[in-house]
């Protein structure tokens, strides 16, 4: 005998099953009936909701294919799935809507973080002074595929700032603070909005997972309220049709989706409900259509049952993608409009054609595709937003704050989008005189930004900036099969390949330590089709090394009022009075303790540097003119000698300038410096590398005197010690090591002791790798300068030969062997000897000024 319970359920299916029939006849009954009421008649809308409603009188019979279109339909690519309503609640998940593609559900607060978090973020030391831990993400760095280059140089702390920024919202917070990038123009605040941009756009085009969905209404014309929209509309605002289910049927969906969602974006999924205004006014015109019952006010739209619902809406809505054009279009910003804006064509506007047939408070009335709208379910991004007109700004602060654009036809949109902002510090200072935006903008949090000081993050930038496609490169070192890296052995024979960015000036290792173009990459600039100019070493270094040593704070005043938070520092520091040797210590020659260095990144903070100095636009009027220089004066080669020459002309001419005049001969010394400290010490090297074949003395010097200090630290009286290869004791040369002690404290201001270099005898070991101590092997460079006069002498027998003074045979070969070699170096005949004459002319230079007298 069967359990009261069983009856019981058996009674509860039967009359859910006599519902269910019910309500299918409800909604045949409620097609009935006249035009007046307007409710469209069951057999016109019956072919919509039926596939299958075909006319067999009209059916024709398929005609035989010919082998032309037997080719060509297999050749056609798969036919992609056409995803309805319904695949929303898809118990099979993998034929469900929102698990294949989870961007369709989650809102603008949660979509950045997936793709931020695509590929693992690492740790290294700042590479300024390599004292500070920073974290460098791939999404700016562009190692993605999706970013295809494009990338932020340098930029760490405003880049993690950012992340931080994204990974907040994408954890729910709901802190009402907005970011804001600052900075001069030029150090990539705009370009960390289109990164973002870049790369969610092409995942969007090129990643399942990231593959966004919106809709078109369709079979309009059916329902007589609504039918003057047409046939057919599409989404002005591209919202998911998520949003187009009822609250209970989001829910639903959510429980069968939320363990991909939250897998996905790593946290509690945000989804976005709200369907945007013409939607909904669209979904009930369709409802009240169909349904009676909705249409007479006896049920509300949570009273329809979930089937029919969801039937009705599968009959005029279609799933459409939302395409995102990442190879053409311009980034997703909001430009900065000085004055008279165009409100219509940021936020909403009158559909005139729609106004004579719905009244003033429908949305059906009005176009919601302004720009500010258009970045619905992403980053609305407000570029350079203080310098926009002042009604204007507020209107953008207040969106940026609450997220909610007012409008006058009554109804508020919520904006679902994650509010980014940059602009100048001008524009914040003008802007902060303004007491009616003085609340709004305590809520924001600034950034700043300032301009590189690094001189290989300042290339690196600007060949980033005047466009990698107009460079190409080429290996000076032989590249390992095994892994693509460079190895130690230089070759002539290397291939001329488009510039890799990353290759060019790889990422920083985990010391933080930076490579540059000069020994390792050969740089050509592509002048036309037929022409390729090569840029000789030290060329672009020379640009670097000015514009970073031009941006340093090195007067004691400006600092008055923070000398006591210093550890090390002091107004009369070296290491801050000086701008070679804070250089220096930058590009890794020198390496202060610790503590020193972790002023010298307070110093940088505090005094802003790189808010002044040469700017990034400076230096690309200062590349275009060495370039007209080149082509004027028939060269091949790009070279510090033209280089020198441009900075000079642009220089007298006012086109590089200091803000205060005053600055002007403080420039000048700083770029005679970078010319005497830096450029002439290189010069001389590669000429000496390229004359003799020996690029290795000073190394070699560094490992003997290693030995000596070792054999004395076990025997003080020791006269000799045992090289590496066992061979006879060699003597220990006590002058040479004096004189190179002197030298050490000539250029660093400090005495050397065995000790000091003891402590780097780990990376001193010949063979393996070899991290010698920066401040000895420039110490052993200087004193081979001193005493290598014979290198000296040849160099300027070279120059002379080269003018046809000098018809030296033995000079004749020397030439002859140099000429071999100095491809592998990154020159050719003609930037080789004008690297002899410049060097001869800075050596000249160097005589008549002296550089320790510049500050």
């Amino acid at each position: 005998m069967k359990s009261k319970g069983f009856f019981s359920t058996l009674a509860k299916v039967l009359l859910a099953a006599s519902l269910l029939v019910a309500n299918i006849s409800l909604v045949q009954a409620n097609e009935g009936g006249s035009d007046d009421d307007g409710v469209a008649k069951s057999n016109e809308c019956e072919p919509a909701l039926s596939s299958e409603s075909k006319s067999k009188t009209t059916a024709k019979k398929p005609q035989r294919k010919s082998a032309t279109q037997k080719t060509a339909s297999a050749e056609e690519p798969p036919k992609r799935k056409v995803w309805t309503i319904m695949d929303f609640f898809n118990l099979n998940l993998e034929e469900n809507l929102a698990v294949k593609h989870p961007m369709t559900v989650i809102s603008a607060n949660q979509k950045n973080w997936p793709i931020i978090n695509m590929a693992k973020p690492r740790k290294v030391k700042d590479p300024l002074y390599r004292v500070k831990d920073v974290i460098l993400y791939p999404i700016f760095t562009g190692e993605l595929e999706s970013s295809q280059g494009n990338q932020i140089i340098g930029q760490e702390e405003a880049m993690h700032e950012l992340i931080t920024f994204n990974h907040s919202k994408a954890r729910g917070d709901k802190s009402s603070k907005m970011l804001l990038l600052v900075g001069p123009g030029g150090t990539g605040k705009t370009e960390a909005m289109t990164v973002l941009d870049w790369n969610r756009n092409w995942l969007s085009m090129n990643n399942e997972d990231y593959y966004e969905w919106t809709y078109d209404f369709i079979n309009l014309d059916i329902i007589p309220k609504i039918k003057k929209l047409g046939e057919s509309i599409s989404s002005e605002m591209k919202r998911s049709p998520f949003t187009l289910l009822r609250e209970d049927m989001q829910d639903e969906v959510l429980e069968i989706v939320g363990d991909r969602l939250r897998e996905f974006v790593g946290y509690d999924p945000i989804e976005w409900r709200i369907p945007d205004p013409k939607a909904k006014e669209i979904i009930e015109g369709i409802m009240k259509h169909h349904i009676n019952e909705y249409a007479e006010g006896s049920w509300h739209l949570e009273d329809i049952p979930r089937d029919v619902y969801l039937k009705v809406l599968q009959q005029h809505v279609k799933i459409t993608r939302r395409i995102r054009d990442y190879k053409h279009a311009p980034a997703n910003i909001i430009r900065f409009i000085p004055e008279n804006p165009n409100y219509s064509q940021l936020f909403i506007s009158e559909d005139i054609s729609k106004k004579l047939f719905f009244p003033d408070d429908s949305a059906l009335a009005y176009h919601f595709r302004g720009k500010v709208l258009r970045q619905d379910g992403g980053n609305l991004v407000f570029d350079e937003a203080y310098r926009n007109d002042r009604n204007l700004l507020n209107t953008f602060l207040e969106i940026a704050q609450n997220g909610v654009v007012e409008t006058d036809t009554g109804f508020p949109l919520k904006l679902d989008a994650v509010a980014l902002l940059t602009t100048n510090d001008e524009s914040v200072e003008e802007a902060t005189e303004n007491a009616a935006l003085s609340a709004l903008m305590d809520r924001m949090h600034p950034v700043p930004m300032r301009h590189l000081l690094h001189p290989h993050q300042i290339v690196k930038a600007f060949l980033y900036t005047y466009g990698v496609r107009q460079f190409s490169m080429k290996n000076l070192l032989e590249v390992s099969n095994e892994n693509g890296k460079q190895l130690s052995v230089r070759t002539p024979n290397g291939k001329i390949e488009p510039l890799v960015l990353n290759t060019a000036f790889p990422l920083p290792e985990s010391n933080g330590m930076l490579e540059g173009l000069n020994g390792r990459v050969a740089l050509y600039y592509n002048y036309n089709r037929d022409m390729k100019i090569l840029i000789s070493p030290h060329t672009l270094e020379t640009i670097g090394l000015t514009a970073g040593i031009t941006r340093l704070v090195t007067d004691p005043q400006a600092m008055q009022a923070h000398w006591h938070e210093m550890q090390v520092l002091s107004p009369k520091t070296h290491l801050y009075t000086s701008p070679a040797a804070r250089m220096k210590v930058i590009m890794g020659e020198h390496e202060p303790e610790d503590k020193v260095r972790m002023d010298l990144y307070r110093v940088r903070d505090l005094m802003k540097e790189g808010e002044s100095g040469i700017s990034h636009r400076d230096i690309e009027s200062w590349f275009k003119t060495a370039i007209e220089l080149t082509v004027q004066k028939g060269r091949t080669s790009m070279t510090p000698m033209i280089m020198d020459e441009a900075f000079k002309k642009l220089i007298d001419k006012g086109t590089i300038k200091p803000s205060k005049k005053s600055l002007r001969a403080e420039w000048l010394n700083r770029y005679r410096m970078v010319k005497t400290e830096f450029i002439l010490p290189a010069l001389y090297k590669d000429i000496r590398k390229i004359v003799s074949g020996d690029g290795e003395k000073a190394e070699r010097i560094y490992d003997l005197i290693v030995k000596e200090i070792i054999a004395r630290s076990e025997n003080p009286d020791a006269t000799e010690f045992i090289p590496d290869d066992g061979s006879s004791p060699q003597p220990i040369e006590d002058k040479r090591l004096d004189e190179i002690k002197a030298k050490f404290k000539e250029i660093h201001k400090f005495e050397f002791n065995d000790g000091f270099l003891l402590r780097h005898l780990g990376g001193a070991a010949i063979g393996g790798n070899i991290t010698r101590n920066s401040e000895l092997l420039e110490a052993i460079q200087a004193w081979l300068v001193d005493n290598e006069s014979d290198t000296s002498d040849t160099a300027n027998q070279i120059a002379d030969y080269y003018e046809g003074r000098n018809n030296d045979p033995k000079i004749e070969r020397i030439v002859t062997e140099a000429e071999a070699r100095m491809m592998s170096y990154g020159y050719d005949r003609e930037s080789f000897r004008e690297a002899i004459a410049f060097w001869r002319k800075l050596v000249y230079e160097q005589k008549k000024h002296n550089p320790q007298a510049v500050n």
